[in-house]
């Protein structure tokens, strides 16, 4: 490797003065693209089930004004209505990600995934399907759930087909439901499908060999945190670290500690982006 070129990259990548974070979360529904152009770095962020961009977007700022070129993909199905989830399956979620991932390296950069809970999962079959890819990070990824009634749902979707939620947000920070927006309402089969991606992800855990950092908040009211152990133990990374928050439910990125989050998230993503330069 050119090391007068990794030097160029690190001192325009890291010595950035970061700006205020806006006050406010923006809410619109579209995928969005944050952080210079010309970044070597770039950052994939993966919403959730039956979740937004938004609920990626402060993350994203806050890697932006670091120096990153961030893109916050919207999976299919997603942010239009509930009714769009029932003729998509798992394989169309992942060609979503799949899509803003190759926007991100077309001009060769350098790409970390970054996904919160069924988007952790997309990102786990993404990097074990690309190996030369930075880095990955968990977010409250499912492979065990709270409710073990959501095994059922391959039978009981054919005769309930609809979900209704009844709390605003699994959340220790009560004003978090006001930075994400999420359906109300999803048909079962949609939750059938995830279920088919999860078990599916759990096979392919030894394939993602890259630097790997899972998180998971120990307060989350949907996702079993022996779920980050599960992905821990099997996961083929030889580099991998484990983060318990232990203020934060299901939306670590937007809950009480999402600050401290977005900042771990940064420190992996510095030296996840500096030792694939370095090994070039």
């Amino acid at each position: 490797m050119n090391t007068h070129n990794f030097g160029s990259f690190a001192s325009g990548l890291f010595a950035r003065t970061p700006r205020e974070l806006p006050p406010q979360p923006d809410l619109s529904l579209e995928p969005f693209v944050l952080g210079p152009e010309d970044s070597d770095c770039g950052c994939l962020l993966i919403h959730g089930f039956s979740g937004s961009p938004p609920e990626m977007r402060w993350l994203g700022a806050y890697l932006a004004e670091r120096g990153a070129r961030v893109e916050g993909v919207l999976l299919a199905g997603h942010g239009t209505q509930p009714e769009d989830l029932r003729q998509i399956t798992w394989q169309d979620w992942l060609q979503s990600a799949s899509q803003g991932l190759e926007r991100l390296r077309r001009e060769g950069r350098k790409v970390v995934v970054i996904g919160f809970s069924m988007g952790g999962l997309l990102a786990l079959s993404l990097c074990a399907d690309h190996p030369y890819l930075a880095g990955i990070v968990t977010i409250s990824s499912p492979i065990y759930f709270r409710d073990q009634r959501i095994h059922l749902i391959p039978v009981i979707r054919h005769v309930i087909r609809w979900h209704h939620i009844k709390r605003p947000s699994h959340s220790t920070d009560p004003a978090a439901h006001t930075r994400y927006v999420s359906y109300r309402r999803y048909p079962l089969i949609a939750v059938d499908r995830m279920l088919d991606l999860m078990r599916i992800t759990r096979k392919l855990l030894p394939s993602v060999r890259i630097p790997a950092l899972i998180m998971q908040g120990l307060r989350d009211g949907v996702v079993h945190p022996r779920s980050a152990l599960y992905i821990y133990k099997h996961i083929g990374s030889p580099q991998k670290e484990l983060e318990w928050w232990h203020n934060s439910g299901h939306g670590v990125v937007f809950d009480a500690e999402r600050e401290q989050v977005w900042r771990r998230v940064w420190k992996f993503v510095e030296t996840a982006e500096c030792e694939s330069l370095t090994s070039e």
